[in-house]
């Protein structure tokens, strides 16, 4: 159909009440296609055949003449209709939204009220326009009975395309055989248009609709989504296997979280004894370490969706029962090659068949590990190898630094230009080498356990010597609280409370339980049994970092 200029073709061919209203439809349904409008004024077979011809006039270059349409209405609907490319979210918006039709179909009477009475195409339009009413109230009742059945809302105030009322819109109306399309040159009157349905017919077959359907249970994704990582935790100590301290119950809570987060984690630690979770991979390779090549074993256990990697070496044996013992050189020799061992297991250790490969985070936990930042950087990254790996160094307790004398440098395999990190001159060890300062420099980020120990550490009396560093790379420093592991410390399953007079207990023996284990201490320790005497107690090494001065 050929597009209309309203300024230049105001339509004289058209009664003032047929053009207001042919204008009021295209601005109102936009490009909605007569089907559609056929649709939702339910069997009007006059709109029935405009629908049916409307792509043929689409093709058509003889204008509304062409249009081979039974009315003048159908024919102005078809027109408007072509001369716009269809745009289906107004059209479902329009179609399906009650309070939508109703400012809609407000206007349309607006525009033929304003017109003359007189032609047959005039009045249909008026019969046209009481059925659309007609349905819109028959489409707001169907929706609130449903609504109601369902204990929903009405969607009459909602998003036209949010709202939308698939389960009570009308289905189509079939086109009627015997209502062929004449030619455009012979058309007949239009065909009567047929009652409205009554809502008391149609509001029993909506209610009989099948019943609210099933909602299918997805499972929900990783908590990470898209920031799934390979995480590597590595650390001198692992609960339940090695322990002296905190650094211990962190390495065997937080691989388990992350975990339960989505992200694949590896644990590697010294295997001080024989576990019985972990079995030998038969992986055996050599490491330079201490001037020599050093053979190391792995072995592997995956518990609580977390890889357990062990690095098995005699000198690790020797020292199970005290895991720091040893001279400084002893120490050194045992970290070093921790470090070195962790870089290799993410290629030569076959988790779940698989190696973990480049694309790891390695997570160092204090100086013991403070050298596999400057390994990671200085052994491999320099030569674009693991360019993907990242480093973070853990401060769990800045006290502990690794100092030695400059001159055990050479037993680290050290590349020289990375040997001035290590130098530190400071008032409290003078001029020695630092293995936690070299750690934190090449470390892509750096974490504290906690949000206050993190601003400590950069602090004179905090920072014990490497304040100015971590003040220079705050930049990279966070802190991150550390928490416990539920199972482990929960009284509702503490497997120590069960003996000697000490109970389990939860929210709701509280009172009960604290009772009967504050009477057991008490009984264990020798003091009198008095449940009116206060009772503090510290857990923690009797050092000056730990406040025993002030208790």
């Amino acid at each position: 159909a050929q597009p209309i200029d309203r300024k230049t073709d105001p339509g004289s061919h058209r009664s003032p009440t047929v053009r207001s209203v042919s204008a009021v439809y295209t601005l109102l349904l936009g490009s909605c296609a007569a089907s559609r409008l056929s649709f939702l004024l339910g069997s009007s077979s006059e709109l029935q055949i405009g629908s049916q011809q409307m792509m043929q006039a689409a093709l058509c270059d003889g204008g509304a003449a062409a249009l081979p349409c039974r009315s003048a209405n159908a024919r102005h609907l078809a027109l408007a209709n072509a001369r716009l490319r269809p745009n289906r979210r107004q059209q479902r918006a329009f179609l399906c939204h009650p309070a939508s039709l109703q400012r809609r179909a407000s206007g349309i009477a607006a525009a033929t009220t304003s017109g003359k009475a007189g032609s047959g195409g005039e009045k249909d339009l008026e019969v046209l326009h009481e059925q659309l009413l007609q349905q819109i109230e028959e489409r707001k009742k169907l929706q609130k009975t449903l609504a109601e059945k369902h204990g929903g809302k009405s969607s009459a105030g909602q998003d036209p395309e949010a709202a939308a009322p698939k389960a009570v819109s009308q289905p189509r109306s079939a086109p009627q055989p015997q209502a062929a399309a004449p030619t455009a040159a012979a058309s007949p009157p239009p065909a009567p248009v047929p009652p409205p349905p009554q809502p008391q017919q149609s509001a029993p077959q909506q209610q009989q609709q099948p019943s609210q359907p099933q909602v299918e249970v997805v499972p929900e994704p990783p908590l990470a989504g898209d920031n799934v990582m390979n995480v590597v935790f590595v650390g001198a100590e692992c609960a339940p296997w090695s322990k002296t301290g905190g650094l211990g119950d962190v390495m065997g809570a937080l691989p388990k979280a992350m975990a339960r987060r989505g992200h694949r984690v590896m644990v590697v630690a010294p295997r001080y004894a024989n576990y019985e979770e972990g079995w030998d991979t038969s992986v055996r390779i050599q490491i330079n370490a201490g001037g020599s090549l050093v053979e190391v074993g792995y072995f592997h256990g995956y518990l609580d969706g977390v890889d357990y990697v062990f690095v098995d070496h005699p000198a690790y044996h020797h020292v199970a029962h005290d895991l720091y013992a040893g001279s400084g050189p002893e120490i050194q020799f045992r970290c070093a090659l921790l470090c070195k061992a962790a870089l290799e297991a993410v290629w030569c250790v076959p988790c779940g068949g698989v190696p973990y490969g480049d694309s790891v985070v390695f997570v160092a936990n204090d100086w013991h590990t403070a050298l596999l930042p400057v390994y990671l950087q200085a052994h491999y990254r320099d030569y674009d190898k693991m360019t993907y790996a990242r480093a973070v160094s853990v401060i769990h307790n800045i006290a502990h630094q690794g100092r030695a004398p400059m001159v055990e440098i050479g037993t680290l395999e050290i590349p020289d230009s990375y040997t001035h990190l290590f130098y530190l001159d400071d008032p409290v060890g003078g001029v020695h080498m630092n293995v936690f300062k070299a750690g934190l420099i090449l470390a892509h980020r750096i974490v504290a356990v906690s949000h206050g120990y993190a601003w400590e550490c950069q602090t004179q009396d905090g920072g014990w010597g490497l304040d100015h560093i971590l003040r220079e790379h705050s930049w990279k420093l966070r802190g991150i609280v550390n928490g416990i592991d539920t199972t482990d410390w929960s009284p509702h399953c503490d497997r120590f409370l069960t003996s000697d007079g000490y109970r389990q207990y939860d929210m709701s023996t509280l009172q009960e339980g604290k009772a009967a284990c504050k009477a057991a201490l008490q009984r264990e320790l020798g003091l009198p049994e008095d449940p009116n005497i206060p009772l503090l107690g510290f857990i923690g090494r009797l050092d000056y970092q730990k406040g025993g001065d002030i208790i």
